[in-house]
Formats: structure tokens, C-alpha cells, sequence
């Protein structure tokens, strides 16, 4: 890549079935807590939403096919979703296009670190940053 340019997410772009788009599915935040069998419950206290709420994405994830729905091995009622090797792929994918800046943030040590999420959270949201008393 050349220096400067920015990396091309996973995928096509926004609406391609090869991209995790926050917006669209919540499922970088559901993929990243798939490292194991998982109930329903326990991944929505995990991601702090709404049981119903994870419900529809692990609908969208399922038919992606990025996930599997499968029977808990103790207790017939409940299910465990599992990530497929797809959303496995994928979720790795996604993880590795923040590289760059991973290794870009890297370089500053940890008072510039601290004043580049200052700047980030300001350009962002428009949070001014914490009042200093003197």
C-alpha cells in the first residue's frame, strides 16, 4: 500500500455482504465476542443491548451465514451461537483493516495517545475536553 492511503475495509463497500457494517448488522460487535460458545443472554449482557435487539442481528449474521445457531449441550431449551469459518474470515478481515492504525498509534507514547483521543472524541462528537482546575 502506498504511503498515506488509507486501506480499503473488507468487501466491496457499504451493502456488500463481504463487509461488517456496523450501521446495517452490529456484527463486529457480536463477531468479536464469538471466540466460544455463546448463549443469547450472556452475549447480550457482554455487548450491553437487549436481548431482543441480539436476536435480529444473529438473524442477519445467520443469513450470511457468518453464524450457527446450536444446541447448548446440557439444557435442550437453550441455543449457543457459534461463529461459522466464514465469519471467522471475516471478523479477521475486518480486524486486520485496523492495522495501520494500530501501528500508526504505536509510534506516540501514551500522553500523545491520550491527547490524539482527546482531539478524536472533539472531531467526532463535538466533546469538549475536560476542564483542568488550576
Amino acid at each position: 500500500m502506498e504511503p498515506g492511503r488509507a486501506e480499503q475495509s473488507p468487501g466491496g463497500g457499504p451493502g456488500d455482504d463481504r463487509v461488517l457494517d456496523p450501521a446495517r448488522t452490529g456484527s463486529p460487535a457480536v463477531l468479536g465476542r464469538l471466540t466460544r460458545r455463546i448463549g443469547m443472554r450472556e452475549l447480550a449482557d457482554e455487548i450491553g443491548c437487549d436481548a431482543s435487539n441480539v436476536t435480529q442481528i444473529i438473524r442477519r449474521l445467520e443469513a450470511r451465514d457468518l453464524v450457527r445457531r446450536r444446541p447448548h449441550p446440557h439444557d435442550r431449551r437453550s441455543r449457543h451461537i457459534v461463529r461459522t469459518a466464514d465469519g471467522t474470515a471475516l471478523y479477521a478481515a475486518f480486524e486486520e483493516s485496523f492495522a495501520f492504525a494500530r501501528s500508526a498509534i504505536a509510534n506516540l507514547d501514551a500522553r500523545e495517545q491520550d491527547q490524539l483521543a482527546t482531539l478524536l472524541r472533539k472531531a467526532l462528537n463535538g466533546e469538549q475536553p475536560p476542564s483542568t482546575s488550576r
